[in-house]
């Protein structure tokens, strides 16, 4: 936690020129963030450390060149420069590495006698749930979120979505989104780095979707969004909307042997996840939607052999989409009526029951399933861009906000 008003207070030295001078101001420092509060030890934080100028009411105070001097206060570690000067609008940036042991560190930003303490928490591992947001960064969270931390380091222009954690190591498959809406996935290391960059050979100017390691690791499922020549007259009809040509793919994971698992027109396939056991892989498909008509509303699940491509159809229900699977393989998660409401469906038989339903918010969508069964996270919210990742109790039904967590509509996933 920042002490802005530690340290004798100075006023700012005046311009020799009254008729510009500004009030004399007491300067203090005011840490902004970051938005994590803890890292992994002996690691660079995803996040630059920002601190700025402000007055003794907390107001800030935009004066360039002011020489800020940076210092480890407690657990080791380095800064990626000694001294740094504020900007125009009074704010000073340095990179911290924390130090090598687990535990609470400090650093500590000082000028002219002022100083401010900022205090993070070094981890040996990052919290288990990790949410990508809006804007495209992804954060790692526990069910309290007690503990925030970045786990994607600045990419430039591109955006990171649909985390998935690698079954045996701390990697990341996501996502990536750049200018002009290129697409690519890529594999994150624990640190943030970009291990593999994975470029699957859709045809045409497909666009990729969500992505899913195997539970060994080894095979890749993603979604693709193609449209094949002999389905042109049904798009010209008007009957191909709303995601209508996704199909799903495989490929193993670094990349090699790439091929179809889903194929035809209107299909509409989507959210594929495997099963625990790798034998099957659950999705949704709008491919029973009235023709005409635009289908986003319909969903079927299915599930697909990964070796054969024998399709099953489970549901028969027509309005459940994006299905998730229990930790135990014989139960699946997921929405209802286009988003209103949470269901479970058996995988035996293909019942569902309805958890709840929502009239406001108007955007509910399971995301994954807690590692003990017991709970599953849920993104709840007005829209996509207004909405909150909330933990649901499976026994209770009981709901609760997990702070900090606004805008995730990118994903999310609980490390096992």
């Amino acid at each position: 936690m920042a002490h802005p008003r530690k340290g004798p207070l100075i006023p700012l030295i005046q311009p020799t020129d009254p008729s510009c001078a500004p009030p004399a101001t007491e300067l203090h420092l005011e840490f902004l963030g970051p938005a994590s509060n803890a890292g992994l030890a002996g690691s660079t934080l995803n996040d630059s450390i920002l601190v700025r100028l402000v007055d003794e009411n907390g107001s800030p105070v935009a004066v360039a060149d002011v020489a800020v001097a940076w210092g480890v206060a407690s657990g080791g570690g380095s800064v990626s420069a000694d001294v740094t000067p504020t900007s125009a609008i009074g704010i000073a940036s340095v990179r911290w590495t924390l130090g090598p042991e687990a535990g609470p560190q400090q650093l500590r930003a000082s000028t002219q006698g002022r100083s401010a303490t900022l205090s993070v928490q070094a981890l040996d591992r990052s919290p288990p749930i990790a949410h990508a947001r809006s804007s495209g960064v992804v954060y790692a969270t526990n069910t309290t979120s007690t503990l925030r931390m970045r786990l994607s380091a600045p990419a430039g222009e591109w955006r990171y979505l649909h985390p998935h954690w690698h079954p045996s190591t701390d990697s990341l498959l996501l996502l990536a989104v750049g200018p002009g809406n290129d697409q690519e996935y890529r594999v994150l290391a624990p640190d943030g780095s970009v291990g593999r960059t994975l470029q699957p050979p859709v045809p045409g100017d497909g666009e990729y979707g969500m992505a899913r390691w195997s539970p060994d690791g080894e095979r890749i499922v993603f979604g693709g969004k193609y449209n094949p020549p002999e389905c042109d007259a049904l798009a010209e009809q008007g009957q191909t909307g709303g995601g209508g040509l996704n199909h799903l793919y495989l490929m193993n994971a670094d990349g090699s042997d790439f091929s179809p698992l889903t194929e035809g027109c209107r299909q509409g396939n989507s959210g594929a996840r495997w099963s625990p056991d790798g034998s099957m892989i659950a999705f949704s498909s709008r491919r029973h939607a009235p023709s005409g008509q635009d289908i986003r509303p319909y969903g079927v699940i299915y599930l697909i052999d990964p070796v054969t491509g024998e399709e099953t159809r489970l549901s028969a229900a027509d309005r459940l989409q994006s299905p998730v699977w229990s930790p135990g393989g014989d139960q699946l998660l997921a929405y209802w009526d286009w988003l209103k409401g949470v269901a479970t469906v058996s995988v035996a038989d293909g019942s569902h029951d309805i958890l709840f339903t929502v009239d406001d918010p108007a955007w509910v969508l399971p995301e994954v399933w807690s590692p003990d069964s017991q709970r599953a996270l849920v993104f709840m919210g007005d829209s996509p861009e207004q909405g909150d990742l909330h933990l649901l109790d499976l026994t209770t039904g009981e709901l609760t906000e997990i702070a900090n967590t606004s805008k995730s509509w990118g994903g999310t996933d609980w490390r096992r």
